[in-house]
């Protein structure tokens, strides 16, 4: 089936019957089978000129509930199951590939969920989310919510729960061959109102029935090793913060130690350990 070509060429509708009192008629496109090769490929392909015509697949609207658009890949018994790639084409600035959420006037607005596949015998898919090298530094990933007037979405980022051992959660800054690495940087809101307190940070190991989790916090090693700082903040019109170094409660009590590092060279003393109270 093909229209005519002209100044302005002719187009090509196929649509299924309509209905006053039952469902509609369907439109099927299917390509055929083969018993001992490929089955046959569907293409959609809009046409080339100045600009590239579009391609759209939507569902029609409704006052009551939309239709929905289901893309699907087959499912295999004896192999692996066809997989589904959605990529944008290359050019001068690359195209941009956007996944959004339908809005609501007056409910939830709806939501983006991305899901790998299970395994009934071994591990479960993983979900990948990388940005891509460029000729002057790989790109950005960003994940925030959007500001709001009232309360700001939530992050939340979490390993699963099993009955053996639990999911770890990594954040690990990348390394270089140059002269600075990267930095991590863990930072609570600040609060504009007059009236407000600064946003809470919180680092805590879990607890558990024989002992509870260590947290450590170390500084790197090198030809000078790094140090760990420990400051309050100013008080602009009264007190500075505290800061509490607390054991934990016991039938037996805790134990809380200050131990200045060793010296590896014989003829120097090791650190010291320095208690100062500012003097006004």
């Amino acid at each position: 089936m093909k229209s005519g070509s002209g100044l302005k060429s002719g187009d090509v509708y196929i649509e299924a019957g309509k209905s006053s009192s039952n469902v509609g008629g369907s439109l099927s496109l299917r390509s055929g089978d083969s018993s001992s090769s490929l089955g046959g490929s569907i293409n959609i392909e809009s046409g080339s000129g100045l600009s590239g015509g579009k391609v759209s697949l939507s569902s029609s609207s409704s006052s009551g509930s939309s239709g929905e658009v289901e893309i699907l890949s087959g499912s295999s018994l004896s192999s692996s199951s066809g997989g589904i790639n959605l990529s944008v084409g290359s050019g001068k600035e690359g195209g941009s590939l956007s996944l959004s959420s339908g809005e609501s006037s007056d409910a939830i607005g709806g939501s983006v969920s991305i899901h790998s596949g299970g395994s009934s015998s071994k591990v479960g898919g993983n979900i990948s989310i990388t940005s891509v090298d460029g000729k002057s530094g790989s790109g950005n990933v960003i994940v925030q919510s959007m500001d709001s007037l009232t309360d700001s979405g939530r992050i939340t980022i979490s390993s699963g729960t099993s009955g053996n051992k639990s999911g770890d959660l990594s954040l690990i800054g990348g390394s270089t061959s140059g002269k600075d690495s990267s930095e991590i940087v863990i930072e609570s809101g600040s609060s504009l109102s007059k009236e407000g307190s600064g946003g809470l940070l919180k680092l805590s190991s879990g607890s558990g029935s024989l002992s509870g989790g260590d947290s450590i916090i170390s500084s790197g090693n090198g030809d000078k090793g790094g140090s760990i700082r420990l400051s309050s903040g100013s008080g602009l019109s009264d007190v500075g913060g505290s800061i509490s170094l607390e054991g934990g409660e016991g039938s037996l009590g805790s134990e809380i130690f200050l131990s200045a590092g060793n010296a590896l060279r014989p003829d120097v003393s090791g650190g010291s350990v320095i208690l100062e109270q500012e003097m006004d």
